[in-house]
């Protein structure tokens, strides 16, 4: 799944929970929020059935951005990817 987000003239791709942009400063900081989101709460719910989706409105709105595009091809594998991202907090 991919998500594409908007902050003021600048765009991002979120997939497989890696933030993608041509601004690298950007990028980074997109990540890093994303990262600070996942370890303060978890991300999103493990039930989600749309967790890239939920991860770029939570970001789209601290960042004061809009989502401008989803596809949403949701796989079991998506689901694992971010429980991954979750389960590594434990051991860190």
């Amino acid at each position: 799944m991919s998500v594409l987000i908007q902050i003021r003239k600048q765009k991002a791709f979120l997939r497989d929970g890696v933030w993608r942009c041509a601004s690298r400063e950007l990028e980074d900081n997109l990540n890093s929020a994303t990262r600070q989101w996942i370890d303060r709460t978890g991300g999103p719910p493990i039930s989600d059935s749309d967790p890239e989706r939920t991860t770029a409105k939570h970001i789209a709105s601290v960042f004061n951005a809009r989502v401008l595009m989803r596809i949403p091809v949701i796989t079991s594998e998506e689901r694992q990817r971010y429980l991954r991202l979750r389960q590594m907090n434990l051991f860190d």
